[in-house]
């Protein structure tokens, strides 16, 4: 069987970018068929329809996963490649799709794995201390006491304040800004509570005060 000869079944992968044709934006659909066995080994085909010239590649693997690993590294190197024209997701000079690493041998695998952990870890505690500033300022802006230390505040401070978010958040329905800003506030309290000793006895005690002594209200975020 030649590369020519694969069968143009449905693609079992599909993905829609924007492409900009000197500021006329229009939809290139990336599309990745399903492997077939070809000889000893297989084959992939994808292609990007609507660019200005075809891209159209057959790739080859030494099981059918390669196969579409390396199709899939084929479509991100070519849209990479032209990043100045495209967008995904409304976001320009994206393309959505991960950088697939090659193997190299195990302990340089490792190591890249533990550099890549570790800058994720980075990016998602910065992202993550913005998100929860904002939802800080958000609740502080509802009448909610701010929350900047809260180490610094005793255990009956801090079932006060959850206290007052819980029942802020339940009364919110109307208002999805309001009810986020109480849900996120009531997050960071409880977040606080299980660092302190205790605090399976400090959900005990939620329970028992809430309405019906019902557990669920705050086992969701306080469950160990």
């Amino acid at each position: 069987m030649s590369d020519s000869d694969t069968q143009r079944s449905a693609p079992i992968s599909q993905r829609v970018v924007q492409w900009d044709e000197r500021g006329c934006k229009h939809d290139a659909m990336v599309s990745i068929w399903a492997p077939m066995p070809h000889d000893d080994h297989f084959i992939c085909e994808v292609a990007i329809d609507g660019l200005p010239e075809p891209f159209h590649q057959i790739v080859h693997g030494i099981d059918s996963l390669q196969a579409i690993i390396l199709a899939i590294m084929a479509v991100r190197h070519y849209l990479t490649a032209h990043a100045d024209r495209i967008s995904f997701l409304d976001q320009r000079r994206q393309h959505g799709i991960p950088l697939i690493v090659p193997s190299i041998d195990p302990d340089e695998d490792r190591y890249i794995e533990r550099l890549v952990g570790m800058e994720i870890e980075h990016f998602l505690d910065v992202a993550g201390r913005h998100q929860a500033r904002e939802a800080s300022r958000l609740a502080t802006s509802y009448g909610l006491r701010p929350f900047e230390a809260p180490h610094e505040l005793t255990t009956d401070e801090l079932l006060d304040m959850l206290s007052e978010a819980s029942g802020n958040a339940e009364g919110s329905e109307q208002d999805a800004t309001r009810a986020y800003a109480f849900e996120e506030r009531r997050h960071a309290i409880v977040a606080e509570l299980r660092k302190r000793p205790g605090h399976e006895r400090l959900l005990a005690k939620l329970s028992s005060q809430s309405p019906g002594g019902n557990k669920d209200n705050f086992s969701d975020t306080f469950t160990p």
